[in-house]
């Protein structure tokens, strides 16, 4: 169009694409230079374009939960966000439940080659060796590059340990490189403690389910089948209970004054 509405649509979207094309090429830039920084001072084998984190969640040792995070290129990609349930300890060992996390999840990446280019641990010396020898197992040693990240401690600042060095790797505290793997440890911990308290709450109501005096395991199994999930009974009024086949008023009134006793009304 050379005039009219239809040329000013076409400049319109002249403007936008060249707008988008200038972001996508700060952005490259932007990004080219953060993984040289990566590359450079934790000398790593790969660039490191796909970063995946691990963290292990539990408390006191139960429900245990590892929690893998992944960036691509600088940026989250949740559908490559996975949460596992740990299956070999219900004790505080993070040892031993890392190693489990790391061995499902490379047999996955081996089966499916989507292996990270760089590993991040969230933890010392201790979660290192523990990838080490997993990476060794599976011969990928020298195709996954492997960090643990330690939380600072007394103004120390955030230490970076790798494979073959005696003293961590200390960055400036707010180079772009260190506030990087920062930002991809905070996420892998906020993704694990979220699940993390999803599965305890989920715990507690169970508990408080069985706890039920007077009620048997059939009424408790209606319930269930008929409001779906212990989050529903619980926010269940008396007349919702109530109309449950097989529940009748009375059952109702017990349930709902034992589930929320010492609550206000």
């Amino acid at each position: 169009p050379q005039r009219g509405k239809g040329m000013q649509l076409m400049r319109m979207a002249a403007d936008n694409a060249r707008q988008i094309f200038a972001e996508q090429s700060k952005q490259e830039k932007s990004w080219e230079t953060l993984a040289g920084s990566l590359e450079k001072f934790l000398k790593l084998r790969h660039r490191p374009d796909t970063v995946e984190c691990l963290d292990i969640s539990n408390f006191a040792g139960k429900q245990p939960v590892g929690s893998l995070v992944c960036f691509i290129r600088g940026e989250k990609e949740k559908s490559r966000f996975r949460h596992y349930r740990i299956r070999g300890k219900n004790e505080p060992d993070d040892y031993a439940m890392m190693h489990e996390v790391l061995e499902r999840r490379l047999k996955i990446g081996l089966e499916k080659d989507n292996l990270p280019d760089l590993l991040l641990l969230d933890g010392g010396k201790g979660q290192l060796n523990i990838a080490v020898n997993v990476l060794a197992r599976f011969g990928l040693l020298n195709r996954v590059d492997v960090v643990a990240i330690a939380k600072e401690k007394q103004d120390e600042g955030e230490k970076l340990f790798r494979p073959g060095r005696k003293n961590p790797v200390l960055l400036p505290s707010h180079s772009p490189a260190q506030l990087y793997l920062m930002r991809i440890r905070d996420e892998s911990h906020r993704f694990g403690i979220t699940f993390h308290r999803k599965l305890r709450n989920k715990a507690t109501l169970h508990s408080r389910l069985n706890e039920l005096q007077g009620i048997g395991e059939k009424r408790k199994a209606l319930l269930l089948k008929k409001l779906g999930s212990y989050k529903r009974i619980m926010a269940a009024t008396i007349d919702e209970l109530s109309a449950v086949p097989g529940i009748g008023r009375k059952t109702a009134e017990s349930v709902y004054g034992q589930l929320h006793q010492g609550q206000d009304e």
